[in-house]
C-alpha cells in the first residue's frame, strides 16, 4: 500500500509541476508581450540625449596652444542649467552646475580664469562643481 501511495504523489506532484511549467510560460510570455514595448516607448524618455549644447563663446590662449569652447546645457522643470567648457580634444575642464553665463579670461599662456576659478591647464587642473 506504501508504494501505491508514493507513486500516486510521485504522479500528482509530476502534474503540478507541470501546471507549474504552464504558468511560468504564460507569465513569461505576457511579460515579454506587455514589458518590452513599454521599455522600447519609455526609454527614449528617459535618454539624456535629448539635451542639447549650445556654444556660448570660444577662446584661444595668447600663444594658440589651447582653444576653449564653453557650452550651455540647459535644463527641465527638475534639472537646473548647467555650463561646461571644453578643450579642443573635447575634454571637459570645467563643469559648473546652474549657471548660464561664461567668462574665459587668459592670466598666461597656460593658467585661464574660468567664471572666477583659475585653472594650470599645464598641469592638467579641472573644474568640476559636480564632485
Amino acid at each position: 500500500m506504501k508504494a501505491y501511495d508514493r507513486d500516486v504523489f510521485l504522479r500528482g506532484m509530476g502534474i503540478l509541476l507541470g501546471f507549474g511549467t504552464v504558468f511560468a510560460v504564460i507569465a513569461v510570455t505576457l511579460m515579454l508581450l506587455v514589458y518590452l514595448p513599454m521599455a522600447a516607448f519609455l526609454s527614449p524618455l528617459a535618454s539624456f540625449s535629448s539635451y542639447t549644447d549650445t556654444p556660448l563663446i570660444t577662446s584661444a590662449s595668447p600663444d594658440g596652444t589651447y582653444n576653449l569652447t564653453a557650452y550651455l546645457r540647459q535644463g527641465n522643470a527638475t534639472v537646473a542649467d548647467t555650463m561646461h567648457v571644453h578643450d579642443a580634444e573635447d575634454t571637459c575642464i570645467y563643469w559648473e552646475y546652474g549657471q548660464k553665463e561664461s567668462s574665459i579670461v587668459w592670466l598666461s599662456e597656460d593658467v585661464v580664469q574660468i567664471n572666477g576659478v583659475t585653472l594650470d591647464l599645464s598641469s592638467g587642473e579641472v573644474y568640476d562643481r559636480g564632485d
